[in-house]
């Protein structure tokens, strides 16, 4: 009798979440599309030495809402690592191209996951695989603040080891 119980209580308290959720969540776009600004610190970290270093980028990204608390999205853009911005040589460029899913806590908060491939820009380097949590906040359904640790598979880039990046993405949704 009291499996039956805590079952039926389990399922209406299911239904009335379920139902509130449904609610709450009418104003959600199933399909939004945004731009970002990234602004981080590169990290590269071997057993000869260690390395900071800034980046600045720009991101593309679109998400489908499978439910109103999961969301599937596809990334895209250009991270550029330097130690000087004046000097555009001086650098190297990643292109990110990643899938991920986003679960959201309310209607607010949200942490996810985005795995893919990173390119190099100018450079003749296999592609590296790229993993990455994030935690953020949506305000007024097209604000988003992010913080994002990418991590990419190391490789021997004779000039350069490959970075880990510690990023704080600005962007608006439409």
């Amino acid at each position: 009798m009291k499996t039956k119980l805590a079952l039926i209580s389990t399922v209406l308290l299911l239904f009335f979440v379920n139902s509130s959720n449904a609610q709450s969540s009418s104003n959600i776009k199933k399909l939004s599309f945004g731009v970002g600004l990234n602004i981080g610190v590169g990290i590269v970290s071997t057993s000869y030495y260690s390395d900071e270093f800034p980046s600045l980028g720009l991101d593309l990204n679109a998400e489908y809402r499978l439910l109103p608390q999961v969301g599937v999205n596809f990334n895209t853009g250009l991270m550029y690592f330097s130690d000087s911005f004046v000097d555009l040589n001086d650098g190297f460029g990643i292109i990110p191209v990643t899938l991920g899913a986003n679960y959201y806590f309310g209607n607010i908060f949200y942490a996810g996951l985005k795995t893919g491939l990173a390119l190099f820009a100018k450079n003749k380097i296999d592609p590296l695989f790229t993993i990455s949590p994030i935690v953020g906040v949506k305000l007024l359904n097209f604000l988003n603040i992010a913080l994002q640790f990418q991590y990419f598979t190391e490789t021997d880039l004779r000039a350069y080891e490959s970075p880990n990046l510690i990023n704080l993405r600005i962007g608006v949704n439409f």
